[in-house]
């Protein structure tokens, strides 16, 4: 399984993430889309995730992102990107629900 798609979209993510004055588009969501496919088809993002909406909504969490950056300036930017990559690492990786039903109870 390539993760290449994988990498792109954190990727993308950093590159739009550290670039306040970066566009947040529709041609950025339409990068994403296919990225999303892409990760989708080799099973590195969530095949049940709607393409076209989980590309809306990177873009809504990166305007999210600098709100915080901007609200936050005390909090490292390095760890608000460290943040940022792990929610949407737990958002986009396939999985994850059927892993936890699986988990034992305690």
């Amino acid at each position: 399984m390539s993760a290449e798609a994988w990498d792109e979209v954190l990727d993308t993510i950093d590159h739009l993430a550290v670039d306040p004055e970066a566009v947040l588009d529709g041609s950025v969501e339409q990068a994403f889309a296919t990225l999303i496919l892409k990760g989708i088809e080799n099973g590195t993002v969530d095949g049940e995730l709607h393409v076209d909406d989980t590309a809306r909504w990177l873009c809504a969490i990166l305007v999210a992102h600098r709100a915080a950056r901007d609200a936050h300036p005390d909090v490292a930017a390095d760890d608000d990107l460290a943040v940022l990559r792990l929610i949407v690492t737990r958002w986009l990786h396939p999985h994850r629900l059927a892993q936890r039903e699986s988990e034992p109870r305690t």
